[in-house]
């Protein structure tokens, strides 16, 4: 296995990504092979320990950003609720997803009654 050399870390301040500290525990499980196939068993002790150490560093990164996706998850969600909330000039309310005004029931009395009040008739539907 050959060392990995470019090891990814975050705004080059020395701090492994977890992508970084991934690549770092596949090169730790080459040395620790080393130091066993050389007969060095406190030398892969030692290794193995770093690479314990890793995997709580990497547990605990992996659970706040899943944290940290949820809360921005969230407040964006709510950010869309009040913008959902929000009136228009008309006075309808906006759904800012789709572009539509008023709630389902409000949007199809705009499309069955239109301005005239009623519904017209197809002048090619006149055997109805």
């Amino acid at each position: 296995m050959e060392v990995l050399k470019d090891v990814p870390v975050n705004d080059g301040q020395g701090f492994l990504d977890s992508l970084g500290l991934i690549d770092s525990l596949i090169v730790d499980c080459e040395k620790g092979m080393k130091a066993l196939v050389a007969g060095s068993p406190l030398e892969y002790a030692a290794v193995t320990v770093g690479m314990v150490q890793k995997l709580g560093r990497l547990k605990e990164g992996v659970k706040n950003d899943a944290e940290g996706q949820a809360r921005q998850i969230r407040e964006l969600r709510e950010l869309l609720q009040e913008e959902r909330g929000q009136e228009d000039a008309a006075g309808s309310v906006c759904d800012t997803l789709d572009g539509t005004l008023g709630g389902g029931e409000e949007r199809l009395r705009d499309a069955v009654l239109p301005e005239g009040g009623g519904l017209e008739q197809d002048p090619g539907d006149a055997g109805a």
